[in-house]
């Protein structure tokens, strides 16, 4: 979901100060770099996020994700973009000896809560990549959650793009066509998200590594071919969210244009400090301000609002 703000609009003051803000975290994170504070395990450390639908009897998506995650009551169970979808995160195991089983066992028992919670409402969850029965008309700006981050990012998108509308084209077996004038297409977009904590000086080769292998992961496992009754892609998910959220970036050193979706502009040569130098080369979409200094929360924020596949 993301880190909730406290409001939806920004002055030119807010924007400047944010600017500033993170201009000095940045600085104050490269200097961690440098000084290696970060905590040094011997092992590593995994999580999941899984974002899911809550559907009805007809297998149609149920726009009741508020009701929903008050009944199920578990701060590890969070609202997405839609009132259609919910989110899951497992808590973090060392990866040894029967981590997946515990990962697996965690997200099971959290699945099974929801499951009873979802059944006293009439409805089912599901974890699919694009659920097959959702239409244009339901992924709508009434269907949003009801929440400050969403409803800034939806503004803040289209004020960038100076009004003018996202224009969605993806030809597979068939063509979808069209335009809209908000960012709900990412919400058909529900995935498994695998985190991956490892030490400083190991992150730069584990990063390339993923960056390596996501054309083929992609290609062994893609299984999102329908949206809105079209045969698209075999993995449509990369170009709806894409499209969903067509923002220009910055320009790379080879002159290409880098969008706010990216798989980045290549490996990482000496530590992850360089894909936060990056995102100072992108507007700031979402320039709340923090009274909160320790945890760099402007620079969180804003890497936050940068979708890289990795």
């Amino acid at each position: 979901m993301g880190k909730e703000i406290g409001h939806q609009t920004f002055t030119a003051e807010e924007r400047a100060a944010f600017r500033a803000r993170l201009r000095d975290e940045t600085s104050a994170l490269k200097h961690w770099f440098d000084t290696r504070v970060f905590d040094y395990a011997e092992g590593y450390t995994i999580g999941l996020e899984l974002e899911a639908w809550l559907i009805d009897r007809n297998h149609l998506p149920s726009p009741q994700n508020a009701e929903f995650l008050a009944a199920v009551n578990d701060a590890d169970v969070v609202e997405e973009l839609s009132r259609f979808n919910f989110e899951i995160n497992t808590p973090p195991s060392a990866l040894g000896p029967g981590a997946f089983a515990g990962t697996q066992a965690a997200l099971e028992t959290v699945w099974a809560k929801c499951a009873r919670t979802a059944a006293a409402m009439d409805l089912r969850p599901v974890a699919i990549g694009i659920l097959p029965t959702v239409r244009d008309e339901m992924l709508q700006p009434e269907w949003m959650s009801d929440t400050n981050r969403y409803h800034a990012l939806s503004s803040e998108l289209f004020a960038r793009r100076r009004g003018e509308p996202l224009h969605i084209a993806i030809s597979g077996q068939d063509t979808l066509d069209y335009r809209c004038d908000h960012l709900m297409l990412e919400a058909a977009c529900t995935s498994l998200q695998v985190h991956l904590k490892v030490n400083q000086e190991d992150a730069p080769r584990f990063y390339n590594a993923a960056v390596l292998a996501a054309g083929p992961l992609v290609a062994a496992s893609a299984n999102s071919p329908f949206l809105y009754g079209k045969s698209l892609w075999q993995e449509t998910r990369i170009p709806a969210f894409e499209q969903a959220t067509a923002l220009h970036g910055f320009r790379d050193r080879h002159g290409r244009d880098v969008l706010r979706v990216t798989l980045g502009t290549g490996y990482v040569r000496h530590s992850l400090l360089e894909l936060f130098l990056e995102n100072l080369s992108y507007d700031a979409l979402l320039p709340a301000l923090s009274d909160e200094t320790a945890h760099l929360p402007h620079l969180r924020l804003q890497n936050g609002t940068i979708w890289r596949w990795v």
